[in-house]
């Protein structure tokens, strides 16, 4: 029995951003949301296969207050159109109660026929199907050596080549087929961050420059996690331990330095993304850590 699902924005009967994820909950009898302007649990929910179309609330009748920082569900068995031409799969971790979502993205550049994989996740037949139908992955990029992944199983698929920093290079568990450095921009759209002094010495944040902008971080932070007492649509670090190193000053300059660029969604290795005004949730946590 399923106890979560997924409800992409475009199958709904109002209109939302695209790419904006609905949580929807077995109630036993089908599915049920909560609407967030009246707070009463019930939104019908229509399901169709592995798709699901969220009625406007028969309480108040609409879903206008909808906020934009609406957690993510992850289906393991499912690629999400994230946003803009960025999509994800997930893995679920930890226990029941505290699951917790590990994160890989796929980045279509149309304008450069590229399918640029993201730290990479096993996929399963029908990730694997969905990911084609985007396009055939012709690169793999890693935020650092530690999610390598599944990185060598699509290169020997696909004849994808993998890219890391070159401050990785040494220390990297595989061949690699490219590097980049901090402030190379690939294909025009995805710009590399270098975060030194938060945790590992390679790690690298990309910046995809689509519609708003999206940012994705390896393991410098984390979004919602409830194992570690994150609320989705806020950041936080694992270990917790690691917010002390963090109010040196060194890492804290580094994060702080991502506030000079342009991006709205903040996605993540692990944990729940921020789909809007993620500036403004990561500069709070900057401020507050």
């Amino acid at each position: 029995q399923t106890d979560f699902a997924i409800a992409p924005a475009a199958d709904c009967t109002t209109e939302y951003p695209a790419g904006l994820l609905l949580v929807a909950e077995n109630n036993g009898n089908g599915f049920e949301s909560l609407c967030l302007k009246c707070s009463v649990k019930c939104l019908t929910v229509v399901v169709a296969g592995k798709v699901l179309t969220l009625k406007d609330c028969q309480h108040c009748g609409t879903l206008s207050n909808l906020p934009f920082r609406y957690p993510i569900m992850g289906d393991s068995q499912m690629l999400q159109q994230l946003y803009g031409e960025v999509y994800c799969w997930t893995e679920r971790h930890g226990k029941p109660e505290t699951t917790y979502y590990w994160n890989s993205y796929a980045i279509r550049i149309d304008s450069a026929n590229t399918l640029a994989l993201v730290d990479p996740l096993p996929m399963s037949d029908e990730v694997m199907q969905n990911v084609e139908e985007v396009g055939t992955p012709t690169h793999i990029l890693l935020t650092c050596n530690w999610h390598l992944r599944e990185s060598e199983m699509f290169r020997q698929k696909w004849g994808c080549k993998i890219y890391i920093n070159e401050l990785g290079l040494e220390e990297a568990e595989t061949s690699m087929d490219g590097t980049f450095k901090h402030g190379d921009s690939l294909w025009g759209v995805v710009e590399m961050i270098h975060l030194p002094d938060v945790n590992w010495q390679e790690e690298t944040a990309f910046l995809v420059h689509q519609e708003q902008g999206l940012l994705i971080i390896g393991d410098a932070v984390a979004g919602g996690r409830a194992d570690l007492g994150i609320v989705d649509g806020e950041v936080g670090v694992h270990p917790p331990t690691r917010i002390t190193d963090l109010q040196k000053e060194k890492p804290r300059k580094t994060l702080d330095n991502l506030m000079k660029y342009p991006f709205d969604t903040m996605c993540f290795g692990h944990g729940s993304p921020i789909l809007h005004k993620a500036k403004a949730v990561l500069r709070q946590f900057i401020d507050t850590a």
